[in-house]
């Protein structure tokens, strides 16, 4: 009987680590997924305040010049 316990307590062991384990890298798929979206978000706006700096000087914005440069 004891045993059989001790095989109960060590796969109940190694199943309590392999969740551990996969709680652990789950978390860091989490945070690289939430700075990969961060990253694209400044991507976005930067285009954004860029493509709109263009339509200012298709419509003839006085610092044109100044501000692509």
């Amino acid at each position: 009987m004891g045993h059989l316990l001790t095989e109960r307590h060590n796969c109940a062991t190694h199943v309590t680590q392999v969740i551990r384990q996969s709680a652990v890298t789950l978390e860091r798929i989490l945070r690289n997924a939430e700075n990969y979206l961060r990253v694209l978000s400044l991507v976005i706006m930067n285009s954004a305040t860029y493509h709109r700096l263009l339509l200012n000087c298709s419509t003839g914005s006085e610092n044109c010049d100044t501000i692509l440069c």
